[in-house]
This record gives structure tokens, sequence and C-alpha cells, in this order.
């Protein structure tokens, strides 16, 4: 496990033990602007690179595990965050 994995493997652990729902879950990771992993691979060849890795193997876990806990219709809806995104 290299070091940058292994190290945006644990802040995924982190940020997504709270999320209640996958579609959380989801926007956490690869939010095209916010996504842990599109700021750890904002390149997508590199992002391409690290998806082969054993360390995106288990975030998919995670991903999966989530829909299996909320449900895959009912975890869906993403909760209101209360935040205005203004572009």
């Amino acid at each position: 496990m290299t070091t940058k994995n292994g190290d945006l493997l644990e802040q995924v652990k982190e940020a997504t033990q709270s999320l209640t729902n996958w579609a959380d879950v989801s926007n956490a990771l690869f939010d095209s602007e916010a996504g842990l992993l599109t700021r750890a691979y904002p390149d997508p060849k590199d992002r391409e690179e690290f998806m082969k890795t054993a360390e995106y193997k288990a975030i998919r876990r995670i991903l999966t595990e989530s829909i299996e806990r909320s449900g895959l219709v009912a975890g869906a809806e993403p909760e209101k965050s209360g935040r205005f995104v203004v572009r």
C-alpha cells in the first residue's frame, strides 16, 4: 500500500463513517468538485491508475456496504446539507 493511497483510504473511512445513505457516501467520494477521490487525483489518468489498486477496491467495498445498509432505493436520496451552491 502506497502512503498516498493508504492515507486516502483512511480519509475515506473517516469521512464516510457518519454518513447514513449511499448517495451521500458516493458524493463525498466522487463529487466532481469536492469529492475526496477527485481532489486526491485531479488528473483523470492518475485516477484511472488509482482505480487498479487494492485501496480503490476497499473504497468501493465501503460504498457497496453503504448501499446494503441504506437500501438501493431508500439510500439514493442525499440528505439536505443546508448549503447553498452558487455557480
